[in-house]
């Protein structure tokens, strides 16, 4: 499988937020899913933002309650 596709995505507790200031700094474009926002320059995806709540008192670190993982790949030709 050759990936064609690669893309930064941020957990988010507000997509419409997260999204549009990622697509102003990128001068681009949101085409957002009911969850999930992909941030589009130029016609090609450059980040994107999934759920994700607000982490609660009892987690720590990085791990957060509740967060999506998703893993983005595209492929080409068979």
């Amino acid at each position: 499988m050759k990936i064609n596709r690669q893309i930064v995505v941020f957990d988010a507790a507000d997509l419409a937020a997260e999204s549009s200031f990622w697509a102003r700094m990128l001068d681009g474009t949101v085409d957002a899913e009911d969850d999930w926002h992909f941030v589009s320059v130029d016609g090609q995806w450059r980040t994107g933002a999934s759920p994700c709540p607000l982490p609660r008192p009892e987690t720590t670190g990085n791990k957060r309650a509740g967060c999506s993982r998703r893993t983005v790949l595209s492929e080409t030709g068979p």
